[in-house]
């Protein structure tokens, strides 16, 4: 086996690990069945793997954050202040809330509220478990978005401004990155591959260099 393609293999795949996943401990405060939850974590899984994403589920809480990491928790309801505070801004029941969002805040925190969610996804009627979860989990993606892309609103995509209930519960593909939104998620990939692909280089002109010093320079390439 070549020593560039050990490199190479080693490098990247390194690379591809740290920019590809995101790890979020997600904490139900709600106790919902696990058919919802089951429901919750495989639209937010496929969502992201849309974008060749991994998503890493754990429900215990970690003393620190990885860089590519989230704590979500799912309450019934916002705290009080912080829901009137949104209702004010938005002019509707807010559905989650993102406290401390660079990537590099350990209290960073997402709040989904259950309640909200189910009465903004249903106009007011009772969704089933499933549907339910599919909403909770395109809410969950959205501020999870706000993490690892942006502040901001946008108008489309998984940032997209005031989701409707058919954003929250049609069926499909749901929600969808644009490119944009593509490009700023995946930019820890990019910029990993570019370290490691620069550092080979740098690695194989050593080689190369004392292998023609000692005259063995194939045997290493």
């Amino acid at each position: 086996v070549h020593l560039a393609s050990l490199l190479v293999l080693g490098l990247l795949s390194g690379a591809e690990t740290v920019g590809g996943r995101i790890s979020v401990e997600l904490i139900d405060i709600t106790r919902m069945s696990q058919k919802t939850m089951d429901e919750l974590k495989r639209e937010v899984q496929a969502i992201y793997e849309s974008a060749s994403v991994q998503i890493e589920w754990s429900s215990e809480s970690a003393a620190h954050l990885p860089e590519h990491g989230a704590r979500a928790y799912i309450v019934e309801r916002l705290p009080a202040m912080i829901e009137t505070r949104l209702r004010a801004f938005h002019g509707r029941r807010p559905m989650a809330v993102s406290l401390g969002g660079t990537r590099s805040d350990a209290t960073q925190a997402i709040f989904v509220s259950r309640s909200a969610v189910s009465q903004n996804a249903s106009s007011g009627g009772v969704l089933s478990q499933e549907i339910l979860g599919k909403a909770l989990g395109r809410v969950l993606a959205h501020e999870l978005a706000h993490r690892f892309i942006s502040r901001e609103h946008s108008a489309g995509g998984v940032l997209k401004k005031g989701l409707l209930p058919s954003d929250l519960t049609g069926s499909g593909r749901g929600l969808q990155f644009t490119n944009e939104q593509l490009d700023v998620l995946l930019g820890g990939v990019l910029l990993g591959l570019r370290k490691a692909l620069v550092f080979v280089e740098v690695v194989l002109e050593t080689v190369r260099g004392c292998g023609n010093r000692h005259g063995g320079g194939r045997r290493f390439l």
